[in-house]
């Protein structure tokens, strides 16, 4: 949540190093020759040798699909022939763009940096030491001219946005997001039938809950909601605090529909769920739910301080279930000041969870300094480990930058990500309209994981 992004915290946080080790063994095998003498006509000896492989080895990857500056990309190069297997890959000469690395297994991936072609040359080389080559070029786009920030076509009452959160009931859709500027209400609340015309459609409470006054003595407004749909009824988990303190809370807000229109709207106040303090490892803001496939349901929550941690919930109550486990999902690499991760948004998509989070500082006094950006990571368990395109857990600092600003639009981030089988999945966002001196608007963007890395569209 953008909130917490003047943290600084008075005590450095360290951790052990990983320590890794490895033994190799060799094992000799007696190699046994024998001779056979055969008398006669056609005496002499013989050998048997297998037959090389008649298809010589080749590259089959013909073209490379094109990337945008600052945008996540991945490829994978493909051969066939010669031994048939124990493929290796280099770039024997020209270039990647910056920002990308071709792994030794084909895979390139990684953020470009920097707009252009660029041509280069691949090498293969199979398990019998033979090579194969083939002359390549990746197309990189200024992310100004395209990618999910290269326009903007949503309409209607969509800034100010920060943190938005959005869910489908029927055949609206309802963005609910942080308290911003003058307003009559708490929790703004947006609806729209298309994803892209959005109208103002009230708010969840018309003054702060009673219980906040006493758990966050200095708080005067309500961030980072988050909606989710469980035990038949809407659940709104929000948070209050102020910036960089620690003495925060996450509150709980139920609704049996979001049609104002319904008899039966009425959002009722649930009370406090998680409150931190001074020196705790942890800030209880940016709440976020997932429902496991299983029926489980999970609260990520966290900001600075440690990075961001997960309790499980309780579906009759919406409460945290006493005395469960505390998994701790994901924090910034040691050597990066305060902390800076939050934001964070668990999926369950195919065979595996994708943790997103936002990095770095949202709201700077000079927008243009705002850094916010969109990471991503994945695991096979709702608790982790989740490791990023390289490999890295993004406990010790992992995380594959999916969406970082340009010129027009900075520090996207603030997202949740929303799997809807019916109608397709989405991800939902603010970045800030550096025409306007950082004014933050709402993005609504196509989400996919067809690589099996998500992907973000252009549009919703």
């Amino acid at each position: 949540m953008n909130t917490a992004f003047h943290d600084l915290r008075s005590t450095s946080m360290f951790r052990p190093a990983q320590r890794r080790s490895s033994q190799a063994r060799w094992e000799l095998a007696p190699v046994f020759l024998s001779f056979f003498f055969l008398q006669g006509c056609g005496a002499g000896s013989s050998s048997v040798r297998p037959s090389p492989s008649t298809v010589p080895l080749s590259v089959t990857t013909a073209s490379l699909a094109g990337a945008t500056v600052n945008t996540a990309y991945s490829a994978s190069l493909a051969a066939t022939g010669g031994s048939g297997g124990g493929y290796s890959w280099t770039v024997s000469s020209g270039s990647l763009p910056a920002g990308l690395a071709l792994a030794t297994g084909g895979a390139i991936s990684g953020t470009p940096s920097t707009a252009g072609t660029f041509a280069f040359t691949v090498k293969v080389t199979d398990s019998a030491s033979d090579t194969a080559t083939a002359s390549l070029s990746i197309a990189v786009a200024s992310a100004a001219t395209s990618g999910p920030l290269s326009s903007y076509t949503l309409t209607g009452d969509t800034s100010p946005v920060h943190d938005p959160s959005i869910i489908r009931a029927g055949s609206t859709y309802y963005v609910f997001s942080t308290d911003h500027g003058p307003q009559t209400g708490h929790i703004p609340i947006r609806c729209s039938t298309d994803e892209v015309a959005w109208t103002a459609c009230g708010y969840v409470f018309s003054s702060l809950p009673a219980w906040v006054a006493a758990a966050v003595p200095d708080a005067t407004t309500i961030w980072a909601p988050d909606i989710s749909y469980f035990n038949g009824l809407y659940h709104v988990y929000y948070a209050v605090s102020t910036f960089g303190s620690q003495v925060s809370a996450i509150g709980l807000a139920t609704n049996t529909t979001l049609d104002e229109n319904s008899p039966n709207y009425q959002w009722v106040d649930q009370g406090m769920v998680l409150q931190s303090t001074t020196g705790d490892d942890f800030n209880a803001i940016d709440p976020n739910i997932l429902v496991d496939s299983n029926g489980s349901v999970w609260l990520q929550y966290g900001s600075f301080w440690d990075g961001i941690f997960q309790q499980q919930i309780d579906p009759s109550t919406g409460k945290i279930v006493a005395g469960g486990p505390i998994y701790h999902l994901a924090e910034r690499a040691a050597n990066v000041p305060n902390d800076p991760i939050e934001g964070s948004s668990l999926v369950q998509a195919g065979n595996y969870y994708y943790l997103f989070v936002s990095w770095d500082y949202c709201c700077e006094a000079d927008p243009a300094q705002s850094n916010y950006k969109i990471v991503v990571g994945r695991g096979t368990s709702a608790h982790g480990p989740f490791y990023d395109e390289t490999g890295s857990n993004m406990l010790y600092g992992g995380g594959t930058i999916l969406l970082q600003g340009n010129s027009t639009w900075g520090a996207p981030g603030g997202q949740t990500a929303y799997i809807d089988p019916t109608n397709g999945d989405l991800i939902v966002f603010h970045a800030l309209d550096l025409q306007q001196n950082g004014l933050d608007y709402l993005f609504v963007r196509s989400l996919s994981f067809a690589s099996g890395w998500p992907v973000i569209g252009n549009s919703p």
